[in-house]
């Protein structure tokens, strides 16, 4: 039996509760070196994990790290990313993107500020898929960009496109 708060829409818990999400925050930010690290290296061993922690979903809920709704990729190096990436075996990497992808189906708007680093990874991507041109490699990693990366990264363009026009 879970508790309910009857008075959630009164501007008192609005307000406690933006203060309360506004600490989160802030503690992860003090954090976010060692958070990356331990997202990178959790990605590499545990990709079930890896996706509870970045897409929201039942799993998410159990577990004390959980990055559904916070732009953690706009902190990390693309590079490092990258390099993370092509350790894993074929089957692990399009896992991760899919990852990538369920993460902005239903949550584009809060991580819109991980368009950056996205667009980073996506030219990375190309540039060892140049490097690798011929090779069974550089076809797998195009593969990545077109089935997942420049989908998620239009989608994105979108959102941030509506928002720009929201505000002006």
């Amino acid at each position: 039996m879970g508790m309910t708060f009857y008075y959630r829409d009164h501007p008192e818990f609005k307000d406690f509760a933006n203060h309360i999400k506004q600490s989160q925050n802030d503690l992860r930010l003090e954090n976010m070196h060692n958070s990356v690290k331990e997202l990178l290296d959790i990605m590499q061993t545990d990709m079930h994990k890896f996706q509870s922690i970045i897409c929201m979903n039942a799993a998410s809920k159990n577990l004390l790290i959980d990055y559904h709704d916070f732009p953690i990729f706009s902190y990390m190096s693309e590079k490092e990313f990258i390099d993370k990436i092509n350790i894993l075996p074929n089957e692990n990497s399009r896992y991760i993107f899919y990852c990538l992808q369920q993460r902005y189906l239903y949550k584009g708007n809060e991580l819109v500020d991980e368009l950056d680093f996205l667009k980073k990874v996506q030219n990375l991507l190309i540039e060892q898929v140049f490097h690798s041109k011929g090779k069974l490699s550089g076809y797998l990693l195009s593969q990545l960009n077109e089935s997942y990366l420049g989908g998620i990264i239009s989608n994105l363009e979108q959102i941030k496109n509506s928002q720009n026009k929201d505000i002006t």
